[in-house]
């Protein structure tokens, strides 16, 4: 009888990672310095320390930042500078294709050269979203408009400005893009408010307008928001009329980077470890094209940056790797174990056997943060008056060591299976291990057309399924042929080469991507 095997591409390859979305992520990241022109310091990214240690407390639904903005309504700009703070009202449901939640942004800045000149806002937004699932991806679309309260206040040089929220107008719309490990987003946003000049509601009227895209991606080692914004300012109804155009660019990004601790010479079994530092930094340019009368040249560009809330974390020190010394993946075999990707007995590492699928599976789980489930038994399953779940995996039981990182893969659309084999200890080759790089960034488009020929030497002997992918990762720099041009697509991969795989895709996901989005604003 011919034995069922795993929903492979070709029947080669499917079951590592075909895209889609996953749940480390909550959904709808963007926001993060609000939507009026003004820069924060931004979310953090989770710790190792966050992962390690469950918390029982509630996680906060509120979050308050640092957080600047440049005014502009009496055609002069004016730096303030207080907090932001993002009230979270519900979310995406991971359930539900289609559904509402709300925010609440609430701005409180002052002008520290003179703090009697201020300005309150208040906003809450609603957002609709529905979800577009297709193969190798999920898309959220959403569309967020003010409900229910929008108040403002600005004070400058005596003068108090009032929003008139029945006339004033906000629009975003936003498509979100889940990959096997980045959220990718892009969009616009568009607002029109209206301000009368003093309490009693009469007098001169100010239109400020800003309009312009969005967009940034978040992962496990870094993320980062960009907004390009043509504001509008305009004065009617007063004594003088005028207007003052110009461009804005806020944009906040963080990343997490890793330094090696050389321990001082003492009397304990540490050589060294790995120093994990989380930075941040927040950035607005404006350029200012028509301009106030009154304005002098040395106002019309400017800059202003937030904080930065540097934090670090020591990291475990591996023992037991003194046999890794002078190997070329010691140090990303070293890493690995620092940051509890590796968590094999050190004693029985072995960098230079094969890497089988379930512990590669496992290692690429951990390092994008994939959130795995405890396993039910049978009498828990009873205790719970649940059916126990079916087996996706004929050779893949519960009580196999890898089967919570296996289901996270399948429950992540990272691979499928339905009863099928998965072979978790075959080795893995090292077309399957390259082809991850990309299917893990959902870069495949750089690939250009299904079977495009790469440029190594060993071209013939890549699988089809493979090419794409393959030709993206060359492209990318991720991958590149031996001495003699060859990559040797069907030849297992060892501990130590995937070692230094996943080391060299949480390097492009510290570094290059973040460096690829910067490019963008100049």
């Amino acid at each position: 009888m011919r034995q069922k095997t795993c929903k492979i591409v070709s029947l080669a390859f499917l079951w590592i990672f075909i895209g889609g979305y996953f749940s480390p992520f909550v959904y709808g990241k963007e926001g993060e310095m609000g939507y009026f022109g003004g820069i924060s310091e931004g979310y953090r990214l989770p710790q190792t320390m966050d992962q390690q240690v469950v918390s029982k407390s509630k996680k906060s639904k509120s979050t308050t930042m640092n957080y600047k903005e440049i005014v502009f309504l009496t055609g002069t700009p004016i730096e303030m500078e207080g907090t932001l703070k993002i009230e979270s009202k519900g979310q995406v449901d991971e359930d539900k294709d289609n559904g509402t939640y709300q925010e609440v942004y609430t701005v409180e800045i002052q002008n520290l050269k003179n703090p009697e000149e201020s300005l309150e806002r208040k906003i809450t937004l609603e957002t609709r979203y529905y979800k577009k699932k297709q193969p190798y991806m999920t898309q959220v679309i959403k569309e967020t408009t003010p409900i229910k309260k929008w108040t403002e206040t600005v004070k400058i040089g005596g003068e108090t400005y009032i929003l008139n929220a029945d006339k004033s107008e906000f629009h975003q719309s936003i498509i979100e893009d889940y990959t096997p490990g980045v959220q990718y987003y892009t969009g616009a946003i568009s607002s029109k408010s209206y301000y009368t000049k003093g309490t009693e509601g009469a007098g001169e009227e100010l239109i400020y307008s800003l309009e312009g895209p969005i967009y940034g991606y978040e992962q496990q080692w870094s993320k980062t928001e960009i907004q390009e914004l043509q504001f509008v300012v305009e004065s009617t109804g007063g004594e003088k009329t005028w207007q003052m155009a110009g461009t804005l660019q806020p944009s906040v990004t963080t990343k997490k980077t890793l330094q090696y601790h050389q321990l001082p010479n003492l009397p304990h079994s540490l050589e060294g470890t790995y120093k994990e530092v989380m930075e941040n930094h927040g950035g607005l340019f404006y350029n200012i094209t028509t301009y106030h009368p009154e304005l002098t040249s040395k106002q019309k560009i400017g800059s202003v940056s937030v904080p930065s809330f540097n934090i670090f974390e020591i990291l475990q020190a591996p023992k037991n790797l003194s046999f890794l010394k002078g190997h070329f993946a010691e140090s990303d075999v070293k890493k690995l174990y620092s940051m509890n990707i590796l968590d094999e007995n050190p004693a029985y590492f072995q960098p230079n056997q094969a890497m089988p699928r379930a512990q590669y599976v496992k290692a690429l789980i951990r390092t994008m943060n994939i959130p795995i489930e405890e396993v039910e038994t049978k009498r828990t399953s009873r205790r719970k008056n649940k059916e126990e779940d079916p087996l996706i995996f004929a050779d893949v039981p519960k009580t196999h060591p890898d089967y919570p990182y296996i289901m996270a893969a399948y429950k992540s659309q990272l691979i499928q299976g339905d009863g099928a084999y998965f072979y978790p200890e075959r080795p893995i080759s090292r077309e399957e291990a390259f082809v991850v790089f990309i299917r893990i960034l959902g870069l495949e488009r750089l690939g250009l057309d299904p079977t495009p020929q790469t440029p190594f030497v060993d071209d013939r002997y890549i699988a089809s399924w493979a090419k794409r992918d393959l030709y993206a990762a060359y492209n990318l720099g991720l991958i590149k042929g031996n001495t003699e041009g060859k990559i040797m697509p069907k030849n297992w991969l060892s501990k130590g080469e995937a070692a230094a795989l996943i080391n060299r895709l949480i390097d492009y996901l510290r570094y290059d991507i973040l460096e690829d989005y910067r490019s963008l604003q100049y």
